[in-house]
């Protein structure tokens, strides 16, 4: 039986000590802060809508109730993460300039995405919402393109730089929408009727747009034609019954597509190649995650435990190209076309305990 039932992320659920009110965690206040729902005893339905118990905190989680339901310990969390760049020699690989700011403050900036011809990047903005945002490379002109309280997220350039498709709730579920560079012709890309699509990938071409289906195998699609004119076609599965692919970087040359292999219980599990002409799969790594390929269609960089490694796709040879342990990077990294310029998100976190006593 449903307690909740709405768009909110609700977590961390706990019962009073009397059993009358489950008590959770929840955005549906704007920030993640707590609130609490009664429950009737005998039927477990709920008996009213949730009400907010609110701490002076940006971020509420991971609490306890003490046994008189006078106090609550709870962890009010910190976070933040902003892009930042480096500069590669495009021969080796190797970094030649220390990091540097691209954006700054407490937003949380992630999943980022250099245009064609590097001199742009677009990104998801998380935290009370989750919208799409553009800078430049040089961190002027910012410019945010959703302003609304659904969930956009993942966003991608398309080839030509004129369009950005992202995943977002909007209909309802997780579908790929896409939207002009200025923020203008926002459309509803994919109509799926029952997975949600998420992490989209373009053709080097710009012809066609790989929808990663959570779970599941990517869906082919043709970026010009509009949802009634679509004959969506599956990519192969992998072999494990609890393994699958998610999709994240199409070679230049159009011929593989690489991404992250998924299991069912875990998280990233190593980097994977998928031939489009032969429709197999290549597991090149045990570890890792984010690939993307370097303008050669050989080489590709991925990320694991706060490090870069640059990848032969051909040997399987593997070199640390950069590293911010211990941090670690926050989801996908980018790079530029001539790849000179390499973009990330890199976060910060602080946690504090504290109490809230009912008055």
């Amino acid at each position: 039986m449903a307690v909740t039932q709405d768009p909110h992320v609700d977590w961390s659920p706990k019962w009073s000590p009397d059993g009358k009110h489950l008590y959770f965690s929840s955005d549906r206040g704007g920030s993640m802060n707590l609130w609490r729902i009664a429950i009737d005893e005998k039927s477990g339905r709920p008996g009213g809508a949730p009400e907010p118990v609110t701490t002076p905190s940006s971020y509420t989680g991971m609490f306890s109730i003490s046994a008189d339901e006078k106090r609550i310990a709870y962890v009010q969390r910190s976070l933040s993460s902003n892009l930042h760049k480096v500069t590669l020699d495009p021969a080796s690989g190797r970094v030649t300039a220390q990091m540097s700011p691209v954006t700054q403050g407490s937003r949380l900036a992630v999943a980022p995405e250099v245009s064609p011809g590097g001199k742009w990047l677009v990104f998801g903005g998380t935290g009370k919402r989750d919208d799409i945002f553009v800078v430049k490379t040089d961190g002027s002109g910012f410019r945010q393109l959703t302003d609304d309280d659904f969930k956009d997220l993942v966003p991608r350039w398309s080839p030509d730089g004129k369009r950005v498709m992202f995943s977002s709730n909007r209909s309802g579920k997780y579908e790929l929408w896409s939207i002009h560079s200025d923020g203008s012709g926002l459309e509803q890309f994919t109509r799926f009727a029952g997975p949600n699509a998420a992490v989209p990938v373009w053709s080097p071409d710009g012809t066609k747009v790989l929808a990663n289906m959570l779970g599941m195998s990517p869906v082919l699609l043709d970026a010009a034609k509009p949802w009634a004119g679509q004959k969506p076609h599956p990519l192969g599965k992998m072999e494990g019954a609890t393994e699958w692919f998610l999709a994240r970087s199409w070679s230049p040359d159009g011929k593989k597509i690489a991404g992250d292999r998924r299991l069912a219980d875990r998280g990233p599990s190593g980097i994977v190649l998928y031939s489009l002409a032969e429709q197999k799969y290549e597991k090149l790594t045990e570890t890792g995650a984010y690939p993307v390929w370097m303008k050669d269609s050989r080489r590709l960089l991925f990320t694991h435990e706060g490090r870069i490694y640059r990848l032969d796709s051909r040997t399987g040879k593997r070199e640390e190209a950069f590293s911010v342990a211990p941090q670690d990077f926050v989801g996908a990294v980018t790079l530029a076309d001539d790849d000179r310029s390499l973009y990330f998100s890199l976060g910060a976190s602080e946690a504090d305990i504290w109490m809230l006593k009912a008055e």
